[in-house]
């Protein structure tokens, strides 16, 4: 009797509006279908519907965390490319730049001195 009462409880779950206390409660049914001599295959059932609730509540956890993250103020403006010559082309100006204006400049390297001093 109580297998049908589980079958019962499993098809009435919705596992994308889940949350923690309906994953324990499903442990708990879980844990009495097994000590009542439930078939194992509703008890697989469960278990994976147990893990999709898990993943679903995942889930929200971290599209919860995306939509606080903050906005980015300030974005580097891309380089605009002229479509015929490839060139950068600066769309306020109207005219095209110099690709080494816009790239940071490089650093200079020092010119390295020896590990030992060699006499001479």
């Amino acid at each position: 009797m109580y297998q049908y009462s589980f079958r019962y409880e499993l098809d009435n779950l919705d596992v994308g509006n889940c949350n923690p206390d309906e994953v324990k409660n499903l442990q708990e049914l879980v844990d009495i279908a097994r000590q009542k001599g439930v078939a194992e295959n509703y008890l697989d059932c469960a278990e994976k519907l147990k893990g999709k609730m898990a993943r679903s509540i995942q889930t929200k956890d971290i599209f919860k965390l995306f939509i606080e993250y903050p906005v980015r103020s300030s974005y580097t403006t891309p380089i605009e490319l002229d479509p015929k010559t490839k060139k950068p082309w600066d769309p306020v100006e109207k005219k095209f730049v110099d690709i080494k204006v816009l790239l940071a400049p490089k650093k200079k390297s020092k010119k390295k001195e020896p590990k030992f001093i060699i006499p001479e």
